[in-house]
């Protein structure tokens, strides 16, 4: 193909495979108080979003549990579940110049954040943002025309969506059953 015939417009970007999976944060305001007694969802609005172009190059879901070990003399030993604490998330990638301002902005947020990844259960989670930095220089990005750089966010889950329940807090609810 000569370059003649080549379209320079055509975003080569858009049309990886990567264009299906999305990686979306939305920091959320204060809840938002309705009228309407029979309301069982708390309605917050959204305050801005940050959707970076590129999907984490590491997105990683941590699980942890505390178990109640108890030895047994003939049987070895007996397992149960003493604590189940709330996921945490670690996002590491790259962003455009043009997001810099936003990851800052959801470092100072003190609020809570939806996050739409294909590994939170139900499309999203209700977090906060734990840590993170931003900063280094990754390299230039030629169809943008901006500088890319790294970032790294940390969520922890506040235990609402979690196991796909619909309890205020699914995670303290699930350790008050026991």
């Amino acid at each position: 193909m000569s370059s003649s015939e080549y379209n320079f417009d055509e975003d080569p970007i858009s049309e990886g495979p990567n264009d299906t999976i999305t990686f979306r944060v939305v920091a959320l305001g204060e809840p938002e108080v309705e009228d309407d007694e029979e309301a069982d969802e708390v309605s917050r609005p959204a305050l801005f979003e940050f959707a970076p172009m590129f999907y984490p190059d590491r997105f990683n879901q941590k699980f942890d549990k505390e178990l109640r070990r108890e030895g047994q003399q003939c049987r070895g030993e007996d397992v149960s579940l003493k604590n189940q604490k709330n996921s945490e998330f670690h996002a590491t990638g790259v962003i455009l110049e043009e997001n810099l301002r936003v990851v800052q902005a959801l470092a100072e947020h003190e609020g809570v954040v939806d996050m739409f990844t294909p590994v939170s259960p139900n499309g999203g989670m209700e977090c906060y943002i734990k840590g993170g930095d931003v900063g280094e220089i990754e390299g230039w990005n030629p169809v943008a025309k901006q500088w890319m750089f790294k970032y790294t966010l940390d969520f922890v889950s506040t235990g609402l969506d979690e196991f796909g329940n619909e309890t205020e807090n699914d995670v303290v609810s699930s350790i008050l059953d026991q």
